[in-house]
Order: structure tokens, then sequence, then C-alpha cells
């Protein structure tokens, strides 16, 4: 005879008698991964109040082990224990019939559903975010309160709107595949209001003491760091707290948007962490600066990640141009801060649920307008287009830019901004950014320059030979002692190097062997081969030459001074 037991609000009955205070399994969660699985446990403390508790299905092994759990976590010890015992088993037996959960603990998209842990937005799915990984995530204040007493700051101050529409681009990184995570770094003295902006910005998510984060942080917690932002907003504040010769390496690690394979404590390959963010940061000197000052190369591919913005700061209201009525940029300040202080975090929760409504055909609409206007405002030509690294930063400002139209009064009405205002906001701060990402054409010579340099000084250690055919090069002698880095075709610039040694002059010059290659074969120094890889083709720059006979990867270099 099965036992009928009654969940009430004030515990658990069998035949009228209560056996416990409340307590009930309300479903079944699966991790992301499908791996584990968990039960969810809702019930009454000892003061009333209700709490939830997620244990692992192992644990139902042994029941009087669950018994000891809730009793830990405060659940009432008065229980008839053989009659709550069975409860338990036939809760967890009929699990089924509960509701069902999806437990997560990345922040993002997960198909056309939006998770991070203070909201989620789906029509199908209950998701639970794993709580470890707050990172500041927090709601406080309603959505119309933030509007009133924060985003209203914005207007006509162009640091503001686009750290504003920063803080809720990342999302729309799903619409636009080839646009990479990028970091803009505000760059000025300090107590000039970027600060502020990196609050005010942080507000859309969650409380800013706890969601900024700091730049000094372990390989390993920029990793982490970056993969709680996953499509939301990464605010590093203080730049001066990382060490000069961390720099490169944090941008590196944020901008390659994938973790480091580890191994895990049971001695097996972690699942691998990925990210897709866009971020803000504050400095007093640029990232570009600080490693120039190591006596270092910049690497586009840094400068590609994170972009300085030398914004002009005016001598008495900092980075700000419409003070609201306040007397002095001080009290301006003060008074964002103390809205963000108060309201936060419930902009980002309206703008996934409006933005899961909205067209995607729309979104790109957007886009390619605003892209077609930035380069039109901001006198952006064919050359700069082929400036490599200045397309790349183009296009995040376009998507940053329709973020703003997206956010606006013209579109979802998240903020109280017309496109009008953002557009001329982003134009700004893209106008301020123009004149050093169109100085980078420059590196492109510097690295063809430095390349014709390496081979002067390493010369001897090039092997005179002859061209026999296009594949087939000749020498007059074979014992060859010396250290080779190559083969040099007699009385031309024409060269054939070993890939281990392009690998050594990248190194010597402080270029990525990536950033060098594409400039190398662009310029027509290094050719590019196409070969069979099994089924398939690729693209290499190391091709096989036959030297006296003998097989042999190399580059072809041409340093001929048309090129």
């Amino acid at each position: 005879m099965n036992t009928k037991f009654e969940i009430k609000e004030n515990g658990i009955f069998v035949d009228n008698k209560k056996i416990s205070d409340y307590v009930q399994i309300v479903g079944s969660i699966k991790t992301q991964s499908g791996k584990d699985w968990k039960t969810r446990l809702e019930f009454k403390d000892m003061y009333g109040e209700k709490q939830v508790i997620d244990l692992e299905n192992v644990k139902f092994s042994n029941i009087t082990d669950v018994v000891k759990i809730l009793f830990q976590k405060g659940f009432r010890p008065n229980i008839n224990n053989a009659s709550f015992k069975s409860y338990l088993l036939n809760q967890f037996t009929n699990v089924e019939e509960k509701g069902r959960f999806v437990e997560v603990d990345k922040t993002g998209w997960i198909d056309e559903d939006f998770i991070c842990p203070s909201f989620y937005e789906s029509k199908t799915t209950n998701y639970i975010y794993d709580e470890k990984n707050n990172s500041g995530y927090e709601q406080n204040g309603s959505f119309g309160e933030w509007q009133t007493n924060v985003s209203e700051f914005c207007k006509g101050n162009s640091a503001l709107i686009f750290g504003m529409s920063l803080a809720f681009s990342a999302p729309l990184l799903k619409f636009f595949p080839s646009i990479n995570t990028t970091i803009f770094n505000f760059v000025g003295k300090s107590s000039t209001g970027k600060t502020t902006v990196a609050r005010l910005s942080s507000s859309v998510w969650g409380n800013y003491k706890n969601y900024i984060k700091q730049w000094r942080m372990t390989s390993n917690a920029q990793e982490i760091v970056a993969s709680f932002h996953n499509y939301t907003f990464l605010v590093l504040d203080e730049l001066s707290q990382a060490k000069d010769e961390e720099i490169k390496s944090i941008a590196y690690t944020i901008g390659n948007e994938n973790g480091k394979a580890r191994m895990t404590a049971s001695i097996g390959l972690r699942d691998p962490i990925h990210w897709r963010t866009f971020g803000l940061s504050t400095a007093e000197i640029g990232v570009s600066e600080i490693i120039e000052r190591l006596g270092k190369r910049v690497p586009e591919g840094v400068l590609a990640r994170f972009v300085d913005i030398y914004y002009p700061m005016d001598e008495e209201k900092g980075i700000f141009e419409d003070l609201h009525g306040f007397k002095t940029s001080k009290e301006f300040a003060e008074a964002i801060v103390e809205g963000v202080s108060e309201y936060y975090g419930t902009a980002a929760e309206k703008y996934i649920k409006r933005l899961q409504e909205m067209s995607v055909d729309r979104i790109k609409e957007i886009f390619a307008e605003t892209l077609s206007t930035l380069m039109k405002a901001c006198n952006i030509n064919d050359e700069d287009m082929g400036n490599g690294l200045l397309s790349r930063v183009l296009n995040a400002f376009a998507l940053i830019n329709t973020t703003g139209r997206v956010i606006s009064n013209d579109e979802l009405g998240i903020v109280n901004l017309d496109a009008i205002e953002t557009d001329r906001a982003i134009q700004n701060i893209l106008n301020i950014c123009l004149p050093n990402l169109r100085k980078l054409k420059d590196k492109r010579e510097e690295i063809k320059q430095e390349i014709t340099e390496w081979f002067k000084r390493n010369e001897s250690y090039f092997i005179p030979t002859h061209q026999k055919s296009e594949r087939h090069l000749t020498m007059d002698f074979k014992d060859i002692k010396t250290q080779v880095f190559g083969y040099k075709i007699e009385n031309e610039n024409l060269y054939y190097l070993l890939p281990k040694n392009f690998k050594n002059f990248c190194k010597e010059i402080e270029v990525r062997i990536k950033e060098a290659k594409q400039i190398l074969i662009n310029s027509g120094i290094f050719e590019e081969y196409t070969e069979m890889d099994g089924k398939n083709t690729r693209k290499r720059i190391d091709t096989p030459i036959w030297i006296n006979g003998s097989r042999v990867r190399c580059i072809k270099v041409s340093l001929n001074d048309k090129n």
C-alpha cells in the first residue's frame, strides 16, 4: 500500500499527522555538458524562510546523508525519521514529474537563449547558473529607475554614450562572427572621469563595486575572468596596476578568445575555455606606450585587441562635456556614482528580452548603415581599408555604433537617446583614434625593412647556390660545416630560407609569425603555395626544394628593389 503524502506550506503530512517541516524536490538538474545530474530541493529553514539546495544524485543512495545535509543547511531536526526518509525516496523516485533545469557556468548565448548569473531569457528551458561564478552580476532597483537616475547622464557626453553603447555591444557579436574580442582603453590623467565612465557602463550588468575587475591578475585568472564575461561586458580598471612586461600577455590572452589546455585534478584534459566579449579599460598611459618603453615592438595583434583612446580632457570638465547643471565635474561624477550605487543590473535583462524579439536582418541592416556612415563622417577611404588593423578596429566601432542605435529611442528604447546623438558620439571617439591607427601602416614598411636588414646581417649563413630549375638548386660543394640559415642564388636578391629561421627572425624583431607572414606575402617578398593535405588543400609559405637531389622545405624570399 502506497503512503499518501500531503505537502503544505507548514509541513509534510501523512494521514493529517505532520512528519516534518516543509521540504520537497522541485526538479532535476542536468549540467550543460550532460555528464552530471543533480536534484533541487526546496525547504524552510528554522526561521521559516524558503531555501534551495542542489544535491548530486549520488547522495540519494543514502537518504540518511541527505537528511544530514538538510540539517546543516538549517532544516528543523524535528522529523519522523522513517516516514520522512520514505517521503524523500518517493519524491526522488518520481523526480521526472517535477521541473527540469539545466545548470550552466558560463554567460552568453545557448542557441536562442541568453544566460548570466542575475537572469536568463528562454522560452523553453529553466536555467540555473553556478553561483560560484557570480562575478558582480547583481540587480537593484527597477529598470525605470536606472533609466532616470543613471542613463540620463549620458546625454551630451560622448565618452559616456560610447561607454554605454559598448556595455550593450557584446551580445551582438553572435551575429557578427568575423568581429573579434576588443578592449577599448580610455587614457588620461587621474581624477578626470575615466573610472566614472567605467562605473556607469558597468551598471548595465551589475554592481560596479564587484563587477569591475583589476588589471593585475595571473594568466589563469585572465582566462577565467574573460570567460565570466562571455557575450556580456568586461571592465578592467587602472592599467598601472599590471606589470609592464605582463601587458602584452594579457592583451593576447583576452584577445585570443581561447584558454590554454590544462589538466584536471584527475589527470584528464579539461574542457577548453572560450569567450567573446567587448570591454572597457582605464589607464594613465596607453598599452602601446607601455610596450614601447620596454624597448619592444608593439605587435599589430595587440593593437587590434586593445585600442587606446586618448580622449581630450578639458581642464575643468575632465572627460565630460555636459555637466547637467552641476557646478564641477567632481559633483557630476559623484551624482553618477550615487545613481549607479542604487540602480544596476536591470538594463541588461530588459535589453536581452527586447533584443530576442528583434529581427537579425534589421540588426545587420543597421550595421551596414553605421559602417557606411562612419566611413563617410570620418573620411575613411579605400587606402585606409587596406590597413588590416584599421579595418578590424573600424568594424568594432561600427558594431558599437550599431548597438547605440539599437538601444536608442529609434529602436528598442533602452536609453533615452536618439540615433543622431549616438552616431555623433561614436564618430567623435573614432576620429580621436584614427591618427594612431593610420600611422600603423608604417609598421608594414618597418617589417619589410627589418627582414632586409636581417638578411644583410646574416648573409654569411646563406650557402651560395645556383638555380637549376624552379624547384631544383645546385651547390658546388656538399660538405657544409657552418651553421646554415638557408640558401642564396648568386648574383640575385633571391633566397631560400629554412622555416625554423623565419621563426627566429620573428622572435628577434618581436612580431608574431602569422602577422609577419601575411605582411611579407602581401608585399611580394614571400610566395604562398597551395598543396594537398589529405583530401583538402592548404596554403603555406614553405615548399619542397631539391638541393643536390635532397628534398628540403624552404621559404622563397625575394628582396628585389621593386618590393
